[in-house]
């Protein structure tokens, strides 16, 4: 049993968390590069992490603002990115594109705090997986894998997206938007890129789309990696009705913006008004 559980283990390892490096993040997504005007509210996120021993890190993930003040993205990007050492310092900095200017930097940040983290799924990454697609329990990564960045003050700089009040449903389609990895490299690109798909389970807190012949002839096929974590998933309305959170083998999972769970921990931070 314990040699067909680490087996398990292994293979969810290497599936789950590869996109979770430092220097790889969270998420990919093989739609066609776009201009940084298209969809204006996704935006690039760069942590540049300063772990124990003097190594410095890079992850790269994708977020948008919900208010001129705060900027939301996933919370395993701000709270435990896979590295190579004790985390000792972090610091985030938020831009149209990789390399462009104007950039807001900031160290502060407040994820949800239902938010398991990764030091348990590194410690039993079976039931931690099994734990997030079970339908039949309101935990895991269905909700909480959300975390606000807050830049200090308003900023004019960058245009806050909207949430749309609607849950999509089933066979609704959506749109990913991300700055995730080259598609035919690997590596992280910082360059923004969009596709199409479909929702086909929606449940307890999390969107689902998966790459099937189910959706392949109705739907720009999308799969969701490396460098996309925390990018806003639209609606044909434009309106924000997930987050990128991670991708199992073909099936990739959003947090449901309108989970009462979630809206619940953006109230306070949406006070400070949409635009």
């Amino acid at each position: 049993m314990k040699r067909q559980r680490d087996t398990l283990m292994a293979l969810f390892m290497a599936s789950a968390l590869t996109s979770c490096k430092a220097t790889s993040s969270d998420v990919k997504n093989n739609g066609p590069e776009i201009q940084t005007d298209v969809y204006p509210g996704s935006l690039l996120l760069t942590i540049t992490l300063n772990l124990e021993g003097g190594e410095v890190e890079h992850a790269t993930c994708t977020g948008s603002f919900i208010s001129p003040r705060y900027f939301l993205t996933a919370a395993h990007c701000t709270v435990d990115p896979l590295t190579s050492a004790k985390i000792i310092d972090r610091e985030f900095t938020i831009s149209a594109n990789k390399g462009s200017s104007p950039q807001i930097k900031s160290k502060i940040f407040t994820p949800h705090p239902d938010y398991p983290g990764q030091s348990r799924l590194k410690n039993d990454v079976v039931e931690w997986i099994l734990v997030s697609f079970n339908p039949n329990q309101d935990i895991g990564l269905g909700y909480s894998d959300v975390s606000i960045i807050d830049v200090g003050k308003d900023q004019e700089t960058f245009i806050p997206i909207k949430i749309a009040k609607s849950i999509p449903q089933v066979g609704e389609r959506v749109h990913i938007v991300g700055f995730g990895v080259q598609p035919t490299t690997g590596e992280p690109s910082g360059v923004k890129r969009a596709g199409t798909n479909l929702i086909y389970r929606n449940e307890r807190g999390g969107l689902h789309t998966q790459v099937n012949e189910k959706n392949a002839g109705t739907a720009d096929v999308t799969v969701v990696g490396g460098g996309d974590s925390g990018g806003a998933l639209y609606n044909d309305q434009g309106e924000a009705v997930g987050t990128v959170s991670i991708s199992v083998f073909t099936d990739n999972v959003y947090v449901q913006l309108q989970h009462p769970k979630v809206q619940a921990f953006l109230k306070p931070f949406l006070q400070n008004n949409q635009r």
